[in-house]
């Protein structure tokens, strides 16, 4: 974390995350705080996709070539077992 450089400047974050070179600003070390929670909350998890938007992973979730047809759980509940 870097404080701002000037007396009404930003407070910034840089770190590395999938070879990336990542950043965060906030008006003060008090508002920056909160978001840092977070994205070391995300980095310890090892949870690179909380990024990616909910609709791409909704979409990943749903695709039905996703998993083998004998393993959906959807194809379960259509085939009566024997």
């Amino acid at each position: 974390m870097y404080p701002a450089r000037e007396e009404h400047g930003r407070w910034r974050a840089v770190w590395y995350e999938d070879g990336e070179r990542q950043q965060c600003e906030a008006a003060s070390e008090e508002k920056l705080a909160p978001r840092l929670e977070k994205i070391t909350e995300r980095l310890q998890a090892g949870a690179p996709d909380m990024k990616r938007p909910g609709a791409d992973l909704i979409a990943y979730y749903l695709d039905p070539d996703r998993l083998p047809l004998e393993h959906s759980a959807y194809v379960e509940h259509l085939v009566p077992p024997r």
